[in-house]
């Protein structure tokens, strides 16, 4: 089973914050853990394994600057054989196979910026190491971005960002898992929206039937 859980925390520091992520693992059995916005730096193996206990434990991270961003994906080393990654600041990429199969593949994990011209040079980035990274992707995260009006209860889209995700979901090749328990990912007291979305090129399904996306 491929289960991975992909939450924009606000914060990674607090023991609150901490123990409602472990109690997210341990409920739906993660093989793969993504957090934006951990607002931390210098992350290492002994904090990773107050998160997550396990044997084979590994992780990439990017560090926040100031009080603002910073990334960490996790995942079991006995599940996931790592074989190589890139990162910046709104992105994680890593290709390795899963225990029982020696195809490839790559999970590329997203934060999308507040910025729309950021976000725009993130896909043009993203798009450019389709090269070198080859094996199929898997793309998941908060991508700060809405495709249709239908996305948002506000009826707002951005059609410079909308337009620019379309392109490199179709230059990808990618599809996107079906959200099955809500119409909505982010909300405010005025605003809701759906802006953390999952994707996977035509091989990821092949090889794990039935993914879907669910909020919590």
């Amino acid at each position: 089973m491929f289960s991975l859980i992909s939450w924009n925390i606000r914060g990674l520091g607090s023991s609150t914050k901490q123990q409602q992520l472990r109690d997210l693992i341990n409920k739906h059995e993660a093989k793969f853990v993504f957090i934006c916005e951990t607002k931390m730096q210098g992350i290492n193996n002994v904090f990773c394994s107050k998160i997550w206990n396990i044997r084979e434990l590994e992780f990439r991270s990017v560090d926040a600057k100031g009080l603002s961003g910073g990334l960490l994906l996790l995942w079991d080393g006995s599940k996931f054989i790592f074989s190589r990654s890139c990162s910046n600041r709104n992105w994680i990429l890593i290709e390795g196979s899963f225990g029982d199969s020696s195809d490839k593949l790559c999970i590329c994990c997203v934060y999308g910026d507040r910025s729309l011209e950021r976000r725009l040079a993130m896909w043009n980035e993203l798009r450019s190491l389709k090269a070198s990274f080859s094996s199929p992707w898997l793309l998941v995260g908060d991508l700060n971005e809405t495709l249709s009006m239908e996305d948002s209860r506000s009826n707002r889209i951005y059609n410079r960002g909308a337009g620019a995700l379309k392109s490199f979901i179709d230059f990808m090749h990618l599809g996107e898992f079906p959200l099955q328990d809500c119409r909505f990912t982010w909300a405010n007291s005025i605003y809701s929206s759906r802006i953390d979305r999952a994707f996977a090129q035509p091989e990821w399904s092949l090889r794990f039937r039935f993914l879907n996306l669910t909020t919590g």
